[in-house]
């Protein structure tokens, strides 16, 4: 299609509901979205969180493009998408920076379900090295992070010297245990708001079936969780 947008669509579809045999001509479309898409556009973003969450081998050189572009926020994110333990070490250089320290964070959550509060490795308020004072003419920059905690790095390297052996090279990670239907609907359950979205993309690919609507109304929600106890016994 001439709209790189319905081509995007087009290939996503494909990776969460059509039989393998799909799977090569739906990376090859976002391959080449990804390659002709500047890093810092919507489109980049949502062809690179697809391939990482459905194709996450075809999507490393893309994440190399990003961790060597000004894109470092993004970087982090996708490394949580990918949900792969070899990035832990690479987020927890991260932790220090005040610029990236919360963002991290959320991605080694999401990695190995951690939460810097329960787990005690919250830390304090960090600066951000930026001025407080601005022109008249100039608008204060809005915080992507604002809605994530400041971690702890110290607390967190004690956590995962706890924890860490536990997880392996081997399996993909969300939230803390490796992906499958019935751990993806207890997360559709219980688990954070932010991750209930993913956990529903995980899960379609998984079951190719419908996605379950993490935006309806909470109680529309829960009318609807008995569903997926039931795909989980099935």
């Amino acid at each position: 299609h001439e709209v790189p947008d319905v081509r995007c669509a087009a290939a996503q579809i494909l990776l969460a509901l059509a039989p393998a045999d799909y799977t090569p001509a739906a990376c090859d479309t976002l391959d080449q979205l990804l390659s002709e898409s500047a890093v810092d556009t919507g489109g980049f973003r949502t062809a690179l969180r697809s391939l990482t969450l459905h194709a996450p081998d075809r999507a490393a050189r893309h994440l190399e493009r990003l961790a060597q572009s000004g894109e470092i926020r993004l970087y982090l994110i996708a490394l949580g998408w990918l949900g792969r333990i070899g990035a832990v070490p690479v987020l927890i250089e991260h932790l220090a920076e005040p610029q990236t320290a919360r963002v991290a964070a959320a991605s080694l959550s999401l990695i190995t379900g951690a939460d810097p509060v329960r787990d005690d490795w919250q830390g304090p308020k960090m600066a951000l090295n930026g001025s407080d004072e601005l022109a008249d003419s100039e608008m204060p920059v809005v915080d992507p992070d604002a809605h994530f905690p400041w971690p702890d790095a110290a607390g967190f390297a004690a956590w995962w010297h706890v924890h860490g052996p536990r997880f392996d090279n081997a399996n993909r990670y969300f939230a803390g245990r490796p992906i499958t239907p019935e751990w993806l609907g207890e997360v559709l359950i219980s688990g954070p708001l932010a991750w209930r979205p993913l956990s529903a993309e995980h899960l379609q690919r998984l079951t190719r079936g419908p996605r379950f609507p993490t935006r309806l109304l909470a109680p529309a929600q829960r009318a609807l969780f008995q569903t997926l106890t039931q795909k989980g016994t099935a």
